[in-house]
């Protein structure tokens, strides 16, 4: 899908560079020495409406349960990177762990250390 495409170009960047700014993607760690881009989250919606930066701050403060309830169910995709690890996912950001049901609209693409994250399906199962 295009969510698909667009969320393996920002894993892209992140591996390589870690600079989004060409993207269009303002800095998110603009004073830390280390670079402009060492935590982010990238969030894909249908709905420019959630980009606004003050909806954004409502969902990041986390003070209103609709504000974010409505943010999480709106995102298609997203992409978030630390300075150890990166995820990237399809679907809206999940409510606890990933099971059979949230599979039907949700899917995790990869996930763990930055350079190294498996996709989803070539994951080592891990025994109990």
């Amino acid at each position: 899908t295009e969510i698909e495409t667009l969320i393996e170009r920002f894993r892209k960047v992140g591996q390589e560079t870690r600079n989004f700014g060409p993207m269009k993607i303002q800095p998110t760690t603009a004073d830390d020495p280390k670079g402009r881009y060492q935590r982010i989250a990238i969030y894909v919606f249908t709905d420019e409406g959630w980009t606004e930066p003050e909806m954004v701050h409502r969902y990041v403060t986390g003070q209103d349960q609709a504000v974010r309830d409505g943010f999480e169910g709106s995102v298609r995709g997203y992409y978030k990177l630390d300075e150890q690890e990166e995820e990237g996912r399809i679907g809206p950001v999940p409510k606890g762990k990933d099971n059979a049901a949230s599979a039907a609209y949700s899917r995790q693409l990869f996930k763990g250390p930055v350079g190294k994250s498996l996709p989803a399906a070539s994951s080592p199962t891990l025994a109990p």
